[in-house]
């Protein structure tokens, strides 16, 4: 699987005070498509609300260009992200 899907989906307990102290947050990236359907099951699962991470500037389609820019991400520690909204 692409390297840069390795950003799995991730479960955090949101602490949203008294009101729901148990909120579930799935925050995922997914280029291709892979972790977003991963994500989406834990979501169902859980009753989590999806956020997803977009990068401000979209990865390249092809596979090797994409691993190239997502090195880049890496090294850079992911200065290119930023979060999107919640689904």
């Amino acid at each position: 699987m692409l390297a840069i899907a390795v950003i799995a989906a991730t479960i955090a307990p949101l602490s949203l005070g008294a009101a729901n102290p148990n909120k579930i947050l799935i925050a995922y990236f997914s280029w291709g498509g892979n972790t977003e359907t991963v994500a989406n099951c834990i979501a169902n699962q859980t009753q989590g609300e999806l956020f997803r991470i977009e990068p401000v500037v979209p990865y390249p389609s092809a596979y090797t260009p994409c691993t190239e820019v997502a090195l880049e991400d890496v090294i850079g520690k992911f200065a290119s992200t930023k979060l999107g909204k919640v689904e």
